[in-house]
């Protein structure tokens, strides 16, 4: 049997301990000091190499120590109420999320009738001359175009619903009363969102889609998830977490 020279004062050991105790170590120290994804990359060892290859005491308290510490550093028990806070922050920005997706959905179908048929973003409310002049004057919206914008919109609203639902009782269990108040305030403002967009539907289910109609319909759609997200972004505030981008 091969035998690895002792040195330093070291008790000789088999070559194969030897390998197999430097192994051993290198993946603890790699572990305690680095990612997962570090796992691979060599590291300078933080004691002594001879005390790798022999059962060193001072070795092994070395690693128990390190090991204890970083468990009791890392992963210490979350407080009672981490479990509410992580649900109600995780809803929360994915709510606004969703929010930001569904303005831009609609603002993106208003960005293609403005290009495609020449209407201009409205600044403020405006009555559309009848379909069958607008459509004469400026041509019928796609309605393969509406339906996906349509369809886009749709879907994050809904999505949006689930978020503040989830929020709500989360709000609820912990009696947060003024996160409940503001949720109430973003609920109408999705209902009336919700009223919009249902009217903007009715008119892509038409036989022609006038596009100044259409572009009308979307920004009501749009002020009214507007004022829904700046409500919705107000409920992150007082939990003292500002929206992410």
């Amino acid at each position: 049997m091969e035998i690895a020279s002792g040195t330093d004062g070291a008790v000789p050991t088999p070559a194969s301990e030897t390998r197999l105790g430097e192994r051993v170590a290198r993946t603890v120290i790699r572990w305690l000091i680095g990612s997962p994804c570090s796992i691979h990359r060599e590291v300078a060892m933080p004691f002594p190499a001879p005390w790798i290859r022999s059962p060193h005491p001072v070795a092994v308290s070395f690693v128990v120590v390190m090991a204890a510490t970083v468990a009791s550093v890392g992963w210490a028990a979350p407080d009672a109420g981490a479990k509410a806070r992580g649900e109600y922050n995780f809803y929360g920005h994915s709510a606004h999320h969703s929010f930001s997706s569904a303005r831009a959905n609609t603002e993106t179908y208003q960005r293609y009738i403005n290009e495609t048929h020449g209407v201009p973003f409205p600044t403020a409310p405006v009555t559309a001359a009848d379909p069958a002049s607008q459509t004469a004057a400026q041509g019928a919206v796609d309605p393969e175009i509406a339906r996906e914008a349509g369809d886009a919109i749709a879907d994050d609203i809904e999505r949006i619903q689930r978020h503040v639902n989830r929020m709500r009782a989360s709000a609820k269990s912990t009696g947060d009363t003024a996160a409940l108040a503001k949720l109430d305030d973003v609920d109408k403002q999705l209902g009336v969102a919700r009223r919009s967009h249902a009217a903007l539907h009715e008119h892509h289910a038409g036989e022609t889609i006038a596009p100044a109609t259409a572009m009308s319909l979307a920004q009501k759609v749009n002020d009214s998830l507007r004022a829904a997200h700046r409500e919705h972004d107000e409920v992150l505030k007082q939990l003292g977490a500002s929206a992410q981008p």
